[in-house]
């Protein structure tokens, strides 16, 4: 796992793709079971992941976007969500 310092990009709006696939990368989660763990589709995560020209401008906003700096900035908060996703 990662902290947040080591995750560039967490205060801009949208989150980049390549900050949302570090923030999942730093759980050490499967696409699937991030997805399953913070309650969105695979294609969701897939979508936040990939450069918005490629999905139509799908992007990591709003709630979403709070989440997913939360997961990064919140060590027990990417704990659970490991926990979540593994039980």
């Amino acid at each position: 796992m990662t902290n947040d310092d080591d995750i560039q990009g967490l205060d801009a709006d949208p989150l980049d793709w390549r900050t949302a696939q570090a923030v999942r990368a730093a759980t050490g989660l499967e696409i699937a079971d991030f997805a399953r763990a913070v309650g969105v589709s695979r294609r969701t995560v897939n979508r936040w992941e990939q450069p918005a020209e490629l999905t139509r401008g799908t992007r990591c906003t709003g709630t979403a976007r709070v989440l997913m700096v939360l997961i990064a900035r919140n060590p027990s908060a990417r704990a659970a969500l490991i926990q979540e996703a593994t039980t």
